[in-house]
């Protein structure tokens, strides 16, 4: 389902299979020159929404900061709100590296229930203590370029523009997040694919429209 991300990006129109699924022929919350904003088919939470790039992009190391920054003020014009949310992204080096599923970068924004930012940080250090993954901290997305390894991955997460911080390193679990926030205590399962929360997915339509 994700290798249609782009070609929604592109022409605003879901994979068919989606639009079956969901019932909408468009779920673009707002667009410009670079990127659609859409809301996340299986939600961690209402708002659970996601920065797709209208170019085939890797990772959003590979986007221009000053790209990202201008889709990010345009969001909070449209929605204050969403200026609070968590931002994380899993992404890959490689156009072919499937081994975490993503194959057209994406960029979860995620409303930030008390605490949960500091929690996946220590579950990030602990990780890579028990792992030969590598923690980092302070970093934009367009600086990760500069661990670019064959057949590694990183998961980045930020809150505003002053806190970031992640995980790097080969074979990286897919839906990392996702599984801590479902341990932290979100309303979802550690799953994507379960297709899940269409109660959230549809009221994140209806809060951003209205």
């Amino acid at each position: 389902m994700l290798d249609s991300l782009l070609e929604e990006a592109l022409t605003g129109t879901p994979d068919r299979h989606l639009v079956e699924a969901i019932g909408v022929t468009d779920r673009r919350l707002f667009e410009d020159s670079n990127f659609i904003l859409v809301p996340s088919i299986s939600p961690i939470s209402v708002n659970h929404i996601m920065l797709v790039p209208k170019a085939p992009t890797c990772g959003f190391w590979q986007v221009p900061d000053v790209h990202l920054e201008a889709a990010l003020e345009k969001m909070y014009e449209v929605y204050p709100q969403s200026r609070s949310f968590i931002q994380f992204e899993h992404g890959v080096f490689e156009p072919g590296e499937y081994r975490c599923g993503i194959n057209h970068a994406h960029l979860h924004l995620v409303p930030e229930q008390d605490g949960f930012f500091e929690f996946l940080n220590n579950r990030f250090q602990v990780l890579s203590n028990e792992s030969e993954l590598s923690f980092f901290e302070d970093l934009r997305f367009s600086q990760l370029g500069k661990f670019q390894t064959r057949s590694t991955s990183y998961v980045a997460v930020r809150r505003g523009r002053d806190r970031s911080f992640g995980i790097r390193g080969k074979n990286l679990a897919s839906q990392l997040v996702r599984r801590y926030a479902s341990e932290f205590g979100y309303n979802c399962g550690e799953n994507w694919r379960d297709i899940e929360n269409w109660g959230e997915f549809n009221a994140t339509l209806k809060e951003w429209r209205k």
